[in-house]
C-alpha cells in the first residue's frame, strides 16, 4: 500500500528498473514501466523481499519511483488519462508553492533548465570499491565476517550485501558523480535527482511546516514516527553507531536532538550530511547542502548542535 512505501517497509527498498542506463534514469515514466506488472514477462516482476509492513528498511533508490507511480496512477484513475509526472507535479503541486520559493533553488525532480547549483564531488569511488570487492570475493578472499552476536553488524553487512546484488550491471549508481552529466543534469528522477539551493530547501520546509502545503491535521500524522530502524543507515544516518535508531513517519524523517529542550523535527537527511528540517516548536527550518561526499560525516551534527544552541532549543 501508499503507507508501507511511505514509511519504508514496502519490502521493495532494493529494486532499481531494469537495464537501467543513464539515459533510461533521465525518464520518470520509462522507470515506471519497471515497477509495473507484465502479463508478456512475469518473471520481470517486482516482488517484495520480505512481507510489506513486516520490515522497515531504508528505500535508497526506489522509494522516488514507487511514489511517483502512486501519483501518477491515482491521477489516472481520478481523470481518466495518463500523464506524466512533470505534468502532474505542475498541475497539482508546483501551483501551492510560493514564486519565492520556486525562484530559489527547488527542484525536487531534478530536470532541465538553467541552474547554478554546484556539481558533486566526491573523495572515493564507491563502484570501483564494488568492483575491487566482487574480484576479490571471485579469488575466495572472504570479506567483512561479522564478529559472533554482533546481530545489527550482521544485518547491516546482509543488507549491503543485497544491495549489491541488486546494483549489478548498474554499479554506475554509486558513484554520485554521475549526477553530473548532462544527460543527469536534465533527468527527471522523484527524489533521489533532487536539486536544490540550501535556501530553496530551508523555504520548502518553512512552507510545509507552517500549512501553507499540507493541513495541519495532516503533517502531524504524516511526521508522527510510524516505524525505525536500528542501526546504522547508510547514506542517511551521520551517526556511526550501530545502535542508533532512525525514525520514519509517511514520507519525513523525525530528527531527534536528545539533550536539548526541544527536541522535536522532521525532515530528511542526504548525501554527504546536506539536511532539511523543520523544528516543530520554534517555526525554523533549516537547510545545508554539501557537495563533496566522503567528508566528516560529523559536520551536519555540529552545524545542528551549533544552530539548536543559537536559538536556545
Amino acid at each position: 500500500t501508499l503507507r508501507h512505501i511511505l514509511n519504508h517497509t514496502s519490502g521493495l527498498w532494493s529494486a532499481i528498473p531494469l537495464n537501467l542506463t543513464i539515459q533510461k534514469l533521465a525518464s520518470c515514466e520509462m522507470c515506471l514501466k519497471d515497477f509495473e506488472y507484465n502479463c508478456n514477462n512475469p518473471e520481470d516482476t517486482f516482488l517484495p523481499s520480505t512481507e510489506p509492513g513486516s520490515e522497515c528498511t531504508y528505500h535508497y533508490l526506489s522509494f522516488g519511483w514507487l511514489v511517483a507511480g502512486c501519483i501518477v496512477g491515482a491521477y489516472a484513475l481520478r481523470h481518466g488519462r495518463r500523464a506524466s509526472y512533470e505534468e502532474v507535479y505542475d498541475e497539482i503541486f508546483a501551483p501551492i508553492l510560493s514564486s519565492t520559493l520556486k525562484q530559489s533553488g527547488f527542484k525536487p525532480c531534478g530536470g532541465s533548465g538553467p541552474h547554478d547549483i554546484a556539481f558533486l564531488d566526491a573523495n572515493v569511488d564507491i563502484s570501483r570499491m564494488l568492483q575491487l570487492r566482487r574480484e576479490a570475493e571471485a579469488m575466495g578472499e572472504v570479506l567483512e565476517e561479522a564478529q559472533n552476536g554482533n546481530v545489527s553488524m550482521k544485518n547491516t553487512l546482509q543488507k549491503n550485501k543485497e544491495i549489491y546484488e541488486g546494483m549489478k550491471g548498474s554499479e554506475f549508481l554509486l558513484d554520485p558523480r554521475i549526477w553530473n552529466s548532462e544527460d543527469a543534469l536534465s533527468a527527471n528522477v522523484p527524489a533521489a535527482g533532487g536539486r536544490f539551493s540550501a535556501k530553496g530547501l530551508a523555504l520548502f520546509y518553512h512552507e510545509l511546516g507552517t500549512g501553507k502545503i499540507l493541513s495541519p491535521d495532516i503533517l502531524s500524522h504524516a511526521t508522527s514516527p510510524q516505524t525505525s530502524i536500528i542501526g546504522r543507515v547508510a547514506m542517511m544516518n551521520n551517526d556511526t553507531d550501530d545502535s542508533s535508531q532512525s525514525e520514519f513517519g509517511l514520507g519525513y524523517q523525525i530528527i531527534r536532538m536528545p539533550g536539548k529542550k526541544s527536541e522535536l523535527a522532521f525532515g530528511h537527511s542526504g548525501i554527504a550530511g546536506s539536511i532539511g528540517i523543520h523544528h516543530v516548536e520554534s517555526q525554523v527550518s533549516i537547510g545545508i547542502m554539501f557537495n563533496k561526499v566522503g567528508a566528516d560525516k560529523d559536520c551536519t551534527k555540529k552545524l545542528l548542535d551549533a544552530i539548536s544552541s543559537h536559538f536556545d532549543w
